[in-house]
């Protein structure tokens, strides 16, 4: 048996079998796992539930393993089913030991100054990314070999007060993979308000498609304001967290 039982889960992997999302939680202390892309979730043993999640400014429960064996398991959370919920949203996930399978998913996480250079080089939309990376609205997704395969960003009020998805693009050779389909989710999780908004242009079908599929609905249009005269059409999501 090994003399640090620590060190041998040194990170735990979440994945959502639905749409393929990946969230990898790396060991803080021996009680405590933290979410890579947001720090400030965590994974901890607590005093009576065991192995869960905790909204770290109001304390309410938010995700447990499903089974009680996994809960209370000495040295990390037992693989197996683990159920999140927020707000009125649930989620079920896959908790397995150590890094994503090859080829198993992709990952996200908050891009960081190093990225920009990737990211550059297949970013199809107007805007400052460094900005973004600096406020922590950028996200990245990262493929099999941890290279950045696609990124997405939002600014926090950026349509009447709410948060609008400003861009969100894949390497081309990484498409139809279910990377958009990861930044997206990855964003509503992140972003706070009533609506998360964003928009299209009326040709582009690949991107109402993915809207559409997610649960967003078509709430506006602006005729002919686009340079080649199309429209551009706005879609709008329901947000867990209203703040």
């Amino acid at each position: 048996m090994p003399s640090d039982p620590a060190a041998t889960t040194a990170c735990l992997t979440l994945r959502r079998p639905l749409d393929g999302l990946v969230y990898r939680f790396r060991r803080l202390d021996p009680d405590t796992f933290a979410r890579e892309d947001r720090p400030e979730l965590t994974l901890r043993r607590h005093p009576t539930l065991g192995w869960s999640m905790h909204d770290p400014l109001s304390g309410e429960l938010t995700g447990r393993p499903w089974d009680d064996a996994q809960r209370h398991a000495p040295e990390a959370p037992a693989p197996g089913v683990w159920v999140s919920r927020l707000g009125a949203k649930s989620h079920v996930y896959e908790l397995t030991h150590g890094e994503p399978p090859p080829g198993g998913g992709e990952r996200i996480r908050r891009a960081q100054p190093g990225d920009l250079a990737a990211i550059a080089a297949f970013d199809e939309f107007n805007g400052d990314r460094a900005a973004e990376v600096a406020a922590a609205t950028c996200l990245v997704a990262l493929d099999g070999t941890d290279q950045v395969a696609g990124y997405a960003s939002w600014a926090p009020r950026g349509l009447l007060g709410q948060p609008f998805l400003q861009s969100l693009c894949v390497r081309p050779e990484a498409r139809r993979q279910g990377l958009a389909t990861a930044l997206l989710q990855a964003v509503r999780q992140q972003a706070r308000g009533r609506w998360l908004l964003s928009s299209t242009e009326d040709w582009c079908a690949p991107m109402q498609t993915l809207f559409e599929r997610q649960g967003w609905e078509r709430c506006g249009a602006l005729l002919g304001i686009n340079r080649d005269g199309s429209a551009e059409w706005f879609y709008r999501v329901a947000l867990a967290d209203p703040a």
